[in-house]
């Protein structure tokens, strides 16, 4: 038997592998090139959407802070002036309590004058806003602020006392009301000046 006969069954499957290395392997290409792109491209997105959520959250934050500082602040700024009634109310007491006291001989502390009126008022308007205040500790000084009042003093003496009390406060709370204000601003303008990275 000649050896050509043997050789030729064999022809035809190396022809059909050399078809499919011609026309199988692009389409397997192809398809692996699809696919490939399609998994990379989920990929890309779930980054893409991560990075957005974050950043959403960020800017989110951000703006929470400035919104927190923004209050912060006007409820210091509406405590300023309320800080000064009080005082002012209590050193209008003490004159109208030693000008009585020159006329009747008679330590005895005025309850329903104006200075009186004054303070109590501004003290009852003042605690809503400390209540309200972030920095606690500023909070717990304006309370002890606010209860120090000359109504119930039993002379002269401690009447002045409670009073000079009540100025040398109304002065470490006002410098550190000033301070906080300040820190907030500028907190504010370093969000406003750093803003978050894309």
């Amino acid at each position: 038997m000649p050896i050509e006969i043997l050789i030729a069954p064999a022809a035809p499957a190396v022809e059909s592998a050399g078809d499919f290395w011609k026309y199988g392997l692009p389409v397997v290409s192809l398809v692996a090139g699809i696919l490939l792109k399609w998994v990379l491209d989920g990929a890309l997105e779930r980054r893409r959407d991560a990075a957005q959520e974050a950043k959403r959250l960020a800017e989110r934050r951000d703006a929470l802070k400035a919104r927190q500082a923004d209050v912060e602040r006007s409820n210091l700024l509406a405590l300023q002036p309320l800080m000064s009634r009080h005082v002012r109310g209590v050193f209008l007491t003490l004159d109208e309590a030693k000008a009585a006291m020159a006329e009747a001989q008679v330590w005895k502390v005025p309850r329903s004058g104006p200075g009186a009126e004054e303070s109590r008022v501004a003290r009852f308007e003042m605690t809503p806003i400390r209540a309200r205040l972030h920095n606690r500790e500023l909070a717990q000084e304006i309370t002890e602020f606010v209860a120090l009042h000359i109504d119930d003093t039993e002379s002269k003496g401690a009447a002045n006392l409670i009073t000079m009390q009540i100025a040398r406060q109304f002065d470490s709370i006002s410098a550190k009301i000033g301070d906080e204000i300040r820190r907030l601003e500028d907190a504010e303008l370093q969000l406003a000046g750093n803003p978050t990275p894309k």
